[in-house]
């Protein structure tokens, strides 16, 4: 059988890591020390994507305060989140079924990548927590602005390093953003329909419900 996919670009957070949690304590701490309402954790989900700042300012913005004092608690807010998350960020955080496994078993079969609005110091501090730092030949994260996604050319970089065509690269997430990017890189699209994501009318390539399923489209696609 040939194989087709050579390597495989993960966005993070809902793709590869459950960091909801952690992600909502911190916010919902951020929030009570400015005298603002907390969130769900199903509410935060929906904030989740464009890095940290977005983040905060999604969380003030759903509150639909007055403009000027929504920008002036936005600084404040994000503050206090990454002095909470630096010291929470790995409490309740762990990698979805079957990554490890998955990471493991086919780390000799393909190259693999993070791509993350993420910052780098959380990226790095989570997935060395987690061991899984060791499989991955890139790590771009959200503080270079070229690399944040839908900007394509975090995946157009690793895909040039890798020295791979379009077609034999996969990039895989649980946002917009992942799916836009990977259109705009011209590489195909994979949804992790298990994350904390949403499409806004893009249509993937590909969608996944976990890491079984990956392993099966992967077969699909290298069979043909």
């Amino acid at each position: 059988m040939a194989q087709k996919i050579k390597g495989i670009i993960f966005d993070l957070d809902g793709t590869l890591i459950d960091s909801l949690m952690d992600l909502t304590e911190s916010v919902n701490y951020a929030l009570q020390k400015v005298g603002l309402e907390t969130y769900p954790p199903e509410i935060v989900k929906n904030f989740v994507g464009n890095g940290m700042r977005s983040l905060i300012e999604n969380s003030i913005n759903h509150l639909n305060l007055k403009d000027e004092k929504a920008q002036s608690l936005k600084e404040e807010c994000l503050k206090y989140f990454l002095e909470h998350y630096d010291t929470n960020c790995i409490h309740h955080t762990t990698t979805y079924f079957g990554v490890e496994e998955f990471l493991q078993q086919n780390s000799e079969i393909y190259k693999f990548a993070i791509l993350t609005n993420k910052s780098e110091y959380f990226t790095n501090k989570i997935i060395e927590h987690l061991k899984i730092k060791k499989y991955f030949s890139h790590i771009f994260s959200g503080d270079i602005e070229i690399y944040k996604k839908p900007n394509p050319e975090g995946i157009t970089k690793i895909q040039k390093d890798w020295g791979f065509f379009n077609q034999e690269v996969l990039m895989i997430g649980d946002h917009y953003t992942d799916i836009q990017a990977a259109k705009s890189a011209g590489v195909a699209s994979v949804f992790a329909i298990y994350g904390y994501g949403r499409l806004n009318g893009l249509l993937p390539e590909y969608s996944i419900k976990n890491f079984y399923s990956l392993k099966q489209l992967l077969h699909v696609i290298n069979s043909k």
